[in-house]
């Protein structure tokens, strides 16, 4: 009767650290960290500059016309608008002079 036993526990391997670890539980791990993966794929940084007349009025729209428009919308009018400038970070701040002239000493 004993032969007939099933195991219920999913299958083990012998990891090369010397544990045992679940089949299972690795794929896990490894959806998790594909997962992760593709969410920093698709997260975007945007960095928006507006002046203080800019700042205002958009407050004022959001918050003072009464009509429930969200900052965001007013944001993505006042970007369309907008002039877009894009940005090296990585490329560092070049000085625009590439030479200063020495003066003569006569």
């Amino acid at each position: 009767m004993g032969n007939c036993f099933k195991s219920q526990r999913a299958a083990a391997s012998w990891a090369d650290d010397g544990e045992w670890e679940d089949e299972e539980e690795q794929q896990q791990q490894q959806h998790l960290h594909e997962m992760a993966a593709v969410e920093k794929m698709e997260r975007v940084e945007v960095k928006i500059r507006v002046t203080r007349r800019q700042l205002q009025e958009l407050l004022e729209k959001a918050a003072g016309e009464g009509k429930g428009r969200s900052v965001e919308k007013v944001l993505a009018e006042m970007i369309s608008s907008g002039k877009v400038c894009y940005e090296q970070e990585a490329a560092g701040w070049r000085p625009s002079l590439q030479s200063i002239p020495e003066a003569d000493e006569s």
